[in-house]
């Protein structure tokens, strides 16, 4: 059975951009960085994903690339390959007005844990990820309980 709405407490999902929930502190690292690096990043920086920076010459959000945790655990035996070798272009992308209800729904469609979030002129400018959504859905339901 397919649902107009979400279930539970998420609704208010509708009412909330994703400016509000996205994280602005991009972690990056260039496309050739070795994978063995990027998990060094991710460690260091206490992220669950790194973005890769975009070809020369290009900049629009969705040419930039998206390393999560699951990744590199897929890519294991292949310390020095390239950071590029295993994100996919385009990636998913978001406007920051666009709201979380929407974000959810591409994420669920896409089978991604990440939106780039870009500006009306398409600029990265942070990431959504299913945690920032988590986060959310978290507060929601707690103030749902002291309403009670």
């Amino acid at each position: 059975m397919q649902r107009s709405v979400p279930f539970g407490p998420y609704t208010e999902l509708d009412e909330i951009y994703v400016r509000d929930a996205m994280s602005a502190d991009m972690v990056s690292c260039s496309r050739e960085t070795e994978l063995h690096s990027v998990s060094e990043i991710m460690a260091n920086e206490e992220t669950h994903s790194v973005l890769v920076e975009p070809e020369e010459g290009k900049s629009r959000g969705a040419d930039w690339g998206v390393i999560s945790d699951r990744d590199l655990v897929a890519a294991y035996f292949k310390p020095h390959a390239p950071a590029w070798s295993v994100t996919s272009t385009p990636s998913a992308t978001i406007n920051e007005n666009a709201r979380l209800l929407r974000a959810l729904r591409q994420m669920s469609e896409n089978d991604t844990a990440h939106l780039i979030v870009v500006d009306a002129h398409e600029k990265a400018i942070g990431v959504l990820s299913t945690v920032d959504l988590i986060d959310v859905m978290g507060d929601l339901s707690e103030a749902d309980s002291d309403a009670e």
